[in-house]
């Protein structure tokens, strides 16, 4: 692999996403080593609270290569970096997340997941059940909504209210964990546990790639 790639670079140079220099030196491919060395290797618990949350994490500040990232591979419809960075993620994050029995990701509204084609917090989801060695479920779905990027706190917090719904039952008792690619207020994964506890999980905790949360 190793050979093939110095052969790609060489042929067809492939920029860091970034910074923009010459990435493919590090381990995740469409990085310079300069900027991976940014990402943070272990995950951190959150201050504050959020209501229903039991405890909540996150691997890196929003503000940062990490935030960069993920808006370059989300709105630029970017899937294999994003593959790269759940991947980084569930490595990363899994020894310091408390014992659950199953993952579930935040769910995206439909229109959404089929303009982009993925949902970024099932990519993390994923990753991260199978680092755990425990199973992922959709257990959410979510009813449509505006936009929480371009909404102030409070909007944001009435934009999710009701709209999220149980798509499948969690476990009876079951701790769950449940996965977003960035936290920003909490509206959101507040909205979540309400449903996960009332549908029959016990607990609920949270796992963010990136969070804007003080």
């Amino acid at each position: 692999m190793g050979l093939a790639r110095d052969l790609l670079d060489v042929l067809l140079p492939t920029p860091c996403e970034a910074c923009g220099a010459l990435a493919g030196d590090g381990a995740l491919v469409r990085l310079c080593s300069a900027c991976e060395a940014q990402l943070p290797r272990h995950a951190w618990p959150l201050a504050g609270s959020i209501p229903g949350i039991s405890s909540a994490w996150c691997l890196a500040p929003y503000q940062g290569v990490a935030g960069d990232l993920v808006r370059r591979g989300k709105y630029g419809l970017k899937e294999d970096l994003l593959a790269e960075l759940a991947r980084l993620a569930a490595r990363s994050a899994a020894p310091q997340l408390p014992e659950v029995d199953v993952v579930a990701g935040v769910p995206s509204p439909l229109g959404r997941r089929m303009v982009r084609g993925f949902s970024l917090p099932d990519m993390f989801a994923v990753e991260l059940a199978a680092q755990l060695g425990r199973p992922q479920r959709r257990l959410l779905a979510r009813r449509g909504g505006h936009r929480q990027a371009r909404v102030g706190r409070d909007e944001r917090w009435a934009n999710v209210r009701g709209a999220v719904r149980l798509r499948e039952a969690p476990p009876k008792d079951a701790v769950v964990l449940l996965v977003d690619d960035v936290v920003t207020t909490g509206a959101t994964a507040a909205a979540c546990a309400e449903v996960l506890l009332l549908g029959g999980a016990r607990a609920v905790h949270l796992f963010a790639f990136a969070s804007a949360l003080s």
